[in-house]
């Protein structure tokens, strides 16, 4: 048992680390301003709004969108909000990343997006 924690620590010591060597940015824009958020987020209200592009190993990002669809998941079943996304499938292409999502809200919307994901200038 013990030696089983370990390799669960050590694994995911090592998954950190990884994805520490990638980040994924929103870019939302609402009339003429531009929010840069952090992460990885993709919104049914906002979806031909927002751009998004990465810093580090494209190889990564595909682990951090797919992070990010648990993050906004668990932010509609506890903390209320209204929207989520699934992750249908994700590639990686000549340093760029095409992402399908599903887009669902609790207004009925159910629509498939593309996000492409490119290396920030």
């Amino acid at each position: 048992m013990k030696a089983l924690a370990i390799s669960f620590l050590a694994f995911t010591s090592i998954s950190s680390f990884a994805q520490s060597n990638v980040e994924v940015y929103s870019f939302l824009q609402v009339g003429e301003k531009i929010e840069q958020l952090n992460e990885f987020t993709a919104s049914s209200f906002y979806s031909e709004d927002t751009k998004y592009c990465y810093t580090g190993d494209v190889n990564l990002v595909c682990s951090k969108v797919k992070d990010a669809e648990g993050i906004q998941m668990g932010r509609y079943h506890v903390e209320g909000a209204h929207d989520f996304f699934t992750v249908t499938s994700c590639t990686v292409e000549n340093n760029a990343v095409s992402a399908v999502l599903r887009l669902q809200d609790d207004y009925g919307t159910d629509e498939s997006v593309v996000a492409q994901v490119g290396k920030c200038e």
